[in-house]
């Protein structure tokens, strides 16, 4: 039997891309043990008129933030495992039966884990640069660029969600905390999420991955304070 997979979609004032990112999960699979939950976090455009048009469930809150989209959605969420989706982001056909499959190989152990990177209309040199990537976090145990990250709803729960204070780098504090509790890492090469390339194409390629590779180091030093302090621009 399968478990029941909640998707969130955190948003802030993405009413040109939640549409897209919710389909993609309506056509990833044909289980119905999936809930889909749009959280949307301090929005000033349509993003929730939007959402609600698809029919799915959506929570919605005046405050904003990265750490508090995710919990907001997060803590609503009825499935056994939430899967934590971007919502610039597209699931390809297969990963939440490839998420089941995982669970169901290791139903005793509490698990978080992310997939395949993709950029979507990627170039030569990106493609080559995400076929690296995705190698360094599968042996790195940090989640991918690819927006999309899946943990056991009892694990989240247990170890309060993700952080609300830090204004980037809550999806690897998350899975460093997971991995500290003794969860298993699973990182899914059969699964792929597709990932917008704004942030890259506007920061830079190399130049966001060495400051997601910053976010990373200061975590693991416990730098909170100057990692708060670190500059991350809205790009919509």
């Amino acid at each position: 039997m399968s478990s029941v997979v909640s998707i969130v979609i955190p948003a802030n004032n993405e009413e040109e891309s939640i549409k897209s990112s919710i389909d993609s999960v309506l056509k990833s699979t044909d289980s119905d043990d999936v809930e889909i939950v749009v959280a949307c976090n301090g929005c000033t455009d349509r993003t929730k008129e939007v959402a609600e048009s698809t029919g799915v469930r959506v929570v919605s809150s005046q405050k904003s933030g990265m750490g508090f989209g995710k919990n907001l959605g997060g803590r609503v969420a009825i499935g056994d495992i939430v899967l934590f989706l971007d919502a610039d982001t597209r699931l390809m056909p297969g990963v939440i039966d490839a998420i089941n499959n995982d669970f169901k190989r290791n139903p005793s152990i509490e698990a978080v884990g992310s997939m395949v990177a993709v950029l979507d209309n990627a170039t030569v040199f990106e493609r080559i640069v995400f076929f690296i990537v995705n190698y360094v976090q599968y042996f790195r145990k940090l989640p991918t660029p690819s927006g999309a990250i899946f943990i056991s709803k009892s694990l989240y729960d247990k170890i309060g969600g993700f952080d609300e204070n830090i204004p980037q780098g809550t999806s690897s504090e998350l899975v460093m905390k997971a991995l500290a509790s003794g969860a298993r890492w699973s990182f899914l090469w059969d699964a792929k999420a597709v990932t917008s390339p704004r942030r890259l194409r506007k920061v830079g390629l190399m130049r966001q991955l060495f400051s997601w590779m910053k976010n990373v180091k200061l975590l693991r030093e416990n730098k909170i304070k100057e990692l708060t302090n670190r500059n991350y621009e809205e790009i919509r």
